[in-house]
């Protein structure tokens, strides 16, 4: 993802934030594919322990 690199040095809760409003974006186009991949696979895998256990970043994919 192009922001990626972009808030590699931001603390847990922007990093969450940033891919919750991907998340909105592929709700919004209808991606089902895309967003499947990015709840199941590389947001959630890839989250530190750290953001795992952040209240806004559980809290945004399970508002997803």
């Amino acid at each position: 993802m192009v922001h990626r690199p972009k808030v590699k040095g931001y603390n847990p809760f922007m990093k969450g934030h940033m891919e919750f409003h991907l998340e909105l974006s592929y709700l919004y186009l209808k991606d089902e594919t895309k967003l499947h991949d990015l709840i199941h696979g590389s947001q959630w895998v890839t989250m530190s322990e750290k953001m795992k256990v952040g209240y806004w970043n559980v809290a945004g994919l399970l508002n997803v």
